[in-house]
């Protein structure tokens, strides 16, 4: 068995090792793909040019969990520190669809995503008064807007470097706010409760990455009958890929009781669930895929990790199995 390293640089952490091209370089520049270089390729004819922005443009800023957890999170403390009370700041965005300048599309009117629905909530005044700079994050990387004034919500990290949980993580206390803001917002708290307690299975069938469980139907049918058996009895939910509002995935974490399923984005709606709920993670034992333990440390739930056996595409592989043969 092998694995192309060009198309895998970002499992190289994983595999521990080589942690850079060369015994002589700092760690990790296979990550520097501009070898030290500002990256500017050339490739954006005519750079744009503002005076005062505010930027939540980060790595992986579109990615569910990144964005959910860093990106409003940064969001809300420039809102709380009071920088986009100036009206000449303009606030830089990673360009999300169903939003945006360009977010009406053809066919007819299309359900919003998570991320759309929470900037609008979030930001909609800015984005109102034409005060929003939309980033496409995609493509090469290149200088694409210059800012004589930038500002930037940054944060100490809760753990240190390399240690569990550490990466791009984001501190309790931001993490809290995001849960407070989006579940306080009238459109999502308002409404008919479902008081149903939720057994929330988190399936990644189909996608690219960790997208073929071993046994995961045998592993539904033994959720499905814990559900039934539960005292009282529990609602079995599948959570995949189908389409939800914001509005819909935080009424069904909220009253979800137990949330099992193999690492990935979804986990990131446990920050709308109640204190001490069990979260069941087939998972991977790096520091650098804890950020679920970190998450649900920070939210007082209950963390128990259940390890994937190792394979050579650590958590870039399609199929997955869990240690000891489940």
């Amino acid at each position: 068995r092998w694995a192309q390293g060009a198309r895998n640089l970002q499992m190289l952490e994983l595999w521990t090792g080589p942690p850079s091209p060369h015994d002589t370089d700092p760690p990790f520049t296979f990550h520097d793909h501009n070898r030290g270089q500002f990256p500017n390729g050339g490739r954006v004819a005519k750079v744009r040019s503002e005076g005062k922005v505010a930027s939540i443009v980060q790595f992986a800023a579109v990615s569910f969990f990144h964005f959910a957890t860093e990106v409003l999170g940064r969001l809300l403390v420039l809102q709380r520190r009071g920088v986009l009370e100036d009206p000449e700041v303009k606030l830089l965005l990673p360009k999300v669809a169903g939003i945006g300048s360009k977010a009406s599309g053809k066919g007819g009117k299309k359900q919003k995503g998570f991320a759309a629905e929470a900037l609008e909530l979030l930001a909609g005044d800015i984005i109102a008064a034409d005060r929003a700079i939309w980033l496409r994050t995609d493509g090469p990387p290149d200088v694409r807007l210059r800012a004589k004034t930038l500002f930037y919500a940054d944060w100490r990290l809760p753990a240190e470097p390399g240690a569990d949980g550490s990466h791009c993580a984001t501190p309790r206390s931001v993490l809290r706010l995001v849960r407070s803001e989006l579940m306080g917002e009238p459109s999502i708290a308002d409404g008919a409760e479902d008081s149903r307690g939720a057994l929330v299975f988190l399936s990644r069938a189909g996608q690219t990455m960790r997208g073929a469980l071993k046994d995961e139907a045998k592993l539904e049918r033994g959720l499905q009958e814990i559900a039934r058996s539960s005292r009282p009895p529990l609602e079995f939910v599948r959570f995949g890929q189908e389409s939800r509002t914001l509005r819909e995935q935080v009424a069904l974490f909220r009253r979800a009781r137990s949330a099992v399923g193999v690492h990935g984005g979804a986990f990131t709606n446990l920050l709308f669930s109640g204190a001490g709920t069990p979260v069941f993670e087939l998972g991977f034992q790096s520091p650098f895929a804890g950020h679920y333990r970190h998450l649900a440390a920070a939210m007082d739930l209950r963390s128990v990790p259940l390890p994937l056996m190792a394979d050579a595409r650590g958590m870039g592989a399609r199929e997955v199995e869990l240690a000891g043969g489940g």
